[in-house]
């Protein structure tokens, strides 16, 4: 059963081309970092799903009302989360999908945990740039 991480984190992520000609996304989490590897196809994949999403955000128009705050699941704690994925060999898939609030969601699947990241318009197009940008020194080997 995937039990959803309910928790405001600070969270971003980088992309790192690895020595296997993989895609690496490095979600940091609180001072942690969960890597997950691609495909460049997938990257290219993940790349498009983001500039659609950020296309039909951007046209929605209107404010960027916040989100409202989250519950936190008492059984899916940080710390929880941190023990059953740090350092353990990550299971990831992502799913791009546009939110309520004006932003791009960005969900990461890792292992049995949901962890729902959103971003503006702006900062999903620049990380589906960097995807593609990516993608393309993957292909060239």
């Amino acid at each position: 059963m995937i039990e959803p991480i309910m928790l405001q984190v600070d969270a971003g992520f980088d992309l790192i081309l690895t020595d296997t000609n993989k895609i690496r996304i490095e979600v940091g989490l609180e001072g942690f970092d969960v890597p997950m590897d691609f495909e460049p196809s997938e990257a290219r994949e993940i790349a498009d799903d983001l500039l659609l999403k950020t296309l039909e955000t951007e046209s929605k128009g209107g404010d960027s009302a916040a989100a409202p705050a989250k519950e936190i699941d008492p059984n899916s704690t940080l710390e929880k989360f941190i023990n059953d994925v740090i350092g353990k060999k990550v299971k990831a898939r992502m799913q791009i999908s546009s939110t309520d609030w004006n932003k791009v969601g960005m969900t990461f699947y890792l292992n049995d945990f949901v962890l729902p990241l959103e971003y503006p318009p702006d900062t999903a197009l620049d990380i589906a740039r960097k995807l593609l940008a990516t993608a393309r020194l993957a292909d060239a080997g």
